[in-house]
Parts: C-alpha cells; structure tokens; sequence
C-alpha cells in the first residue's frame, strides 16, 4: 500500500505540472474532483504504441 500511494502522488504531481494548473484529488474513489473537460483523467491512462501491449 505505501509503494501504491508514493507512487500516486509523483503521477498526480506530474499530470498537474504537465497541465500547468492545481488538480483537486479525491483518494478514496481516486478520481479527480472538478476535472470538467477530464483532461487530468486522460493523463492517467495511455495506449501503447504498436506492437507493445500491457498485459
């Protein structure tokens, strides 16, 4: 658990540095408050260049 949340907030710092803005967290659903266009939620998921593939 503590390697999962260490980990949670370098990505959530990193999303806002590369949004240039605050984001709001919510750890207990671990979704983004306020994140009207979802442009921080589609930082959290990305699709693999061909051939690569997460399995």
């Amino acid at each position: 658990m503590t390697g999962h949340s260490s980990f949670t907030v370098c990505t959530l710092r990193n999303i806002g540095v590369d949004l240039m803005r605050t984001i709001r967290w919510d750890p207990v659903t671990e979704t983004f408050v306020d994140d009207l266009v979802g442009a921080a939620a589609k930082k959290l998921h990305y699709d693999y260049r061909e051939p690569w593939k997460l399995i």
